[in-house]
């Protein structure tokens, strides 16, 4: 029954631990800035939080669970929505997955993205940080290629400015890529 209140949203919460193993468990739920947790997030991976601006916190339920000191133990498992924030630039209005975390892999399942009345849905999407390797599962969409190019990074966007779409095209992707190295990408696309 603990709860906190900041200006970054509110968070209600229970906590368990072992003072011998060290190991820990928070049970949580509350709409709060993930801007707030940055500091607890290893250097190299706080850039992920300068791709998000939230106009309202997201709403989060889930556990954490793992050992004191002991990092790579640190395991999430949760269910997030958002609404009308913006990555990379690009608006988005909804947002709705189930998020897990462990072992340097983080997955997210049962994904329902909207922006206006473009649409993004995908069984899985996960990205393992010591290979550097995304992975796309059945992902379907009806949305300007151009906004995912912008969304995916800066170099695809510029891959993408030749082509113009009147519209919104239907698409979809599953495969693999390597961040590092793209020759190592094994990706389809409809």
């Amino acid at each position: 029954d603990f709860v906190a209140t900041r200006p970054e949203g509110r968070l209600e919460f229970a906590h368990w631990a072992d003072s011998k193993t060290r190991d820990y468990w928070f049970d949580l739920r509350g709409q709060i800035d993930p801007q707030v947790i940055r500091p607890l997030v290893p250097a190299p991976q706080q850039k992920a939080f300068e791709l998000f601006q939230f106009t309202e916190p997201p709403r989060i339920e889930g556990f954490v669970s793992g050992r004191y000191h002991a990092r790579e133990r640190t395991t999430f498992r949760g269910h997030v929505t958002a609404t009308n924030f913006v990555f990379r630039g690009e608006p988005v209005s909804f947002l709705e997955a189930q998020l897990q975390y462990a072992d340097q892999h983080f997955t997210a399942t049962n994904i329902l993205l909207r922006s206006g009345s473009e649409w993004a849905q995908a069984p899985g999407v996960g990205f393992n940080l010591a290979s550097q390797t995304l992975f796309l599962t059945n992902i379907s969409a009806v949305m300007q290629p151009q906004r995912v190019a912008r969304a995916i990074g800066p170099k695809t966007a510029v891959l993408l400015s030749p082509y113009a779409f009147q519209q919104p095209i239907t698409a979809r992707a599953d495969g693999s890529v390597n961040v590092r190295e793209q020759k190592r990408a094994d990706l389809r696309f409809e």
